[in-house]
C-alpha cells in the first residue's frame, strides 16, 4: 500500500497506522504507543500535509514505526508511533514518552492511563 492510499484510507476509516518503510498497515495484535515530540494536528487531512509530515520526520521513521492518522473530535492527529506485542512494555513506553493513551490493535479501542 502506498502512502496516498493510506490516507485515503484513514478518510474513510477515522484512522490508520502505516508503516511507510514496508507498506502495510493497521496491526492486528498489539498496541500502538506515540514517539514523545512528533504529534501533529490539522483541521483536515490530505495527501501533501501527510507527505509534508513524513519528509519533515523522516529520521524519526525506523522499519518497525508507523504514521499515525486518526480523527477526534474533527482534528486530525499525525504521529510517530511503535506497535508492542506487550501491554506492560507499551504501557512503560507511553509512560516515558508521556502519552495520555495507547491503542490496543486487537479490540481496536483506546486505552486512556
Amino acid at each position: 500500500m502506498s502512502l496516498q492510499n493510506a490516507v485515503i484510507t484513514a478518510e474513510q476509516n477515522g484512522g490508520v497506522s502505516y508503516n511507510i518503510q514496508h507498506g502495510y498497515i493497521n496491526p492486528e495484535t498489539g498496541y500502538m504507543v506515540s514517539l514523545e515530540g512528533f504529534e501533529r494536528q490539522s483541521p483536515d487531512l490530505t495527501y501533501h500535509n501527510v507527505l509534508g509530515y513524513v519528509n519533515e520526520n523522516i529520521d524519526a521513521f525506523k522499519s518497525n514505526s508507523f504514521v499515525g492518522l486518526w480523527l477526534d473530535e474533527g482534528i486530525w492527529h499525525m504521529d510517530v508511533s511503535f506497535c508492542f506485542e506487550g501491554l506492560e512494555e507499551a504501557l512503560k513506553f507511553a509512560e516515558d514518552n508521556n502519552q495520555k493513551a495507547i491503542y490496543d490493535n486487537a479490540n481496536k479501542k483506546s486505552i486512556y492511563l
